[in-house]
């Protein structure tokens, strides 16, 4: 409990900046490696490799790329707040009270710099090549290639293209429909759980008055 308030205390002045990380890796796998989470894609026969080809064109998988790697910095950014939560949390050199005493400057100073510099990894090169690749093997694995030549033919055609367009705005259309109508209650019934839990918190913190004994 002690170590969820201490989060709290890092994490109040962004939490309207954090939606859900779903799709991020806990924090306790982040030191694995990349080889032990995703398996080595098998050779592709000339036929495949054109056919990938020619669907990544299609896709324009370069975009892609591009906006896989800007997704993952913003999601890396994202989670800079709960790094250093535990960070602070973990640190064997400070004492608690040192710890409460550190969390002002940390919050005005730390976390501005620490998500400045989060993500970096995400817009080099490399990754980029790494992103475009990694549709590559998605693609070898999952489709044949007469199934590839089929989504190029589809891509390329006048409903295809349209649905790479307006894709990510039916996307969001249906995403913004959903939180429209969910969020804000979801939003109250937490806020009025949170409520009563701070006053229980604050009813056990009250000093008992002593009871009045009656002089007979």
């Amino acid at each position: 409990m002690q170590i969820q308030f201490k989060q709290w205390m890092l994490l109040a002045p962004w939490f309207l900046l954090a939606p859900a990380f779903s799709m991020a890796q806990p924090l306790s796998m982040q030191g694995e490696a990349p080889s032990a989470m995703v398996p080595a894609a098998a050779p592709l026969d000339p036929a495949q490799q054109a056919a990938i080809k020619d669907l990544l064109a299609a896709i324009d998988a370069d975009k892609h790329a591009t906006a896989i790697g800007n997704s993952a910095q913003m999601q890396m950014k994202q989670l800079v707040p709960a790094i250093l939560s535990d960070a602070l949390s973990e640190n064997k050199k400070l004492t608690d009270a040192q710890k409460r005493a550190a969390v002002p400057q940390l919050r005005q100073n730390a976390l501005a710099k620490l998500a400045e510099q989060a993500g970096q990894p995400f817009t080099t090169a490399q990754f980029h090549q790494d992103a475009l690749q990694a549709q590559r093997d998605a693609y070898a694995k999952y489709y044949t290639t007469d199934e590839v030549k089929d989504l190029t033919k589809f891509y390329k055609s006048k409903t295809g293209s349209k649905f790479l367009q307006v894709q990510d705005q039916v996307g969001s259309y249906v995403l913004n429909s959903l939180m429209q109508k969910y969020m804000p209650p979801s939003v109250q019934a937490t806020r009025e759980q949170a409520d009563k839990e701070i006053e229980l918190v604050a009813k056990s913190r009250t000093p008992q008055k002593p009871a009045n004994k009656t002089t007979k």
